[in-house]
């Protein structure tokens, strides 16, 4: 893929990444955050796209949806656990292949746990408290499965467009 047309793909990504995270928040049980929508679609860039703009998806598209929604404090800890949540998905998938099988999923299920696990140390460093991060555990489960089966239709229903001519033109 020509760089600037993967520039260009990385940027709406990104801007999707916002939309999703900013269109269906919901605030979380632990009462320090929001569930939202935004993993399915850094999921998504970093299949299609790469790590790089896994990476920028996920972490600028995600802490600009912090900045923009009121949960700033939030932004340093999210430009570093979404951008590594798109960054292994996305070396991962350009190792096993972009086809949805198992590997694929287990691949995505491994990044949504680099996501829980991040923001469980987020949390207990801004409670300081253990408990802080335990509690943001199924919230963050739950908002990593909803991403997961996101990814998984929309990439399936994305293959079938042939979008992979698109992508390499």
């Amino acid at each position: 893929m020509k760089k600037t047309k993967k520039l260009v793909f990385t940027a709406l990504m990104m801007a999707l990444v916002v939309v999703a995270t900013m269109a269906f928040k919901v605030p979380s049980p632990d009462a320090h955050g929001y569930l939202n929508l935004g993993d399915g679609f850094i999921l998504l860039t970093s299949y299609f796209l790469g790590p790089l703009s896994g990476f920028l998806a996920g972490g600028v598209g995600s802490a600009l949806a912090d900045i923009i929604g009121g949960y700033s404090y939030y932004a340093p800890f999210t430009l570093i656990i979404k951008g590594l949540e798109g960054l292994f998905m996305g070396f991962a998938i350009g190792k096993c292949g972009r086809k949805i099988y198992w590997k694929q999923i287990l691949l995505a299920i491994i990044s949504e746990i680099i996501m829980i696990i991040g923001y469980f140390f987020a949390l207990a460093i801004m409670t300081q408290s253990l408990i802080g991060g335990i509690l943001s555990i199924p919230g963050n489960i739950f908002q990593g499965g909803l991403g997961i089966i996101i990814f998984i239709l929309t990439a399936l229903a994305l293959e079938k467009t042939n979008i992979h001519r698109i992508l390499e033109d």
